[in-house]
C-alpha cells in the first residue's frame, strides 16, 4: 500500500492545480502614445512585456474618447449609453 501513497498524491496535487482559475493582468495606460513602444530599448520593463505578453495592434474606443468610461467597457463588455458614464470623473451624479 506504501508505493500507491505517492502516486495518489501526486494525482490530487495535479487535479488541484488543473481547478485554479486562469488570472488576466490588464494594463491600462492612459496618455501613452502608440509611437512609445516603436523603441523599447530605453524601456526594458515594456521590451518584456511585449516579448512573453500579448499587445492588442488596434482598437476602436467608445465614444466620447475618454479614459474611466473606455476602461469601463473594457472591463465590462458595456458600452456608454448602458452605464450612463459620459464623464472622465469617477464621482459623477450617474455613477452615484
Amino acid at each position: 500500500m506504501a508505493p500507491c501513497c505517492p502516486r495518489l498524491l501526486l494525482l490530487l496535487f495535479t487535479a488541484q492545480q488543473s481547478l485554479q482559475t486562469p488570472r488576466l493582468l490588464l494594463f491600462l495606460i492612459d496618455g501613452f502614445r502608440h509611437d512609445y513602444l516603436d523603441d523599447v530599448s530605453q524601456l526594458p520593463g515594456f521590451r518584456q512585456l511585449l516579448e512573453s505578453g500579448v499587445k492588442v495592434d488596434y482598437m476602436t474606443p467608445d465614444f466620447p474618447t475618454l479614459s474611466y468610461p473606455n476602461y469601463y467597457s473594457l472591463m465590462t463588455g458595456n458600452i456608454r449609453f448602458t452605464r450612463c458614464l459620459g464623464t472622465n470623473n469617477m464621482d459623477s451624479e450617474h455613477v452615484k
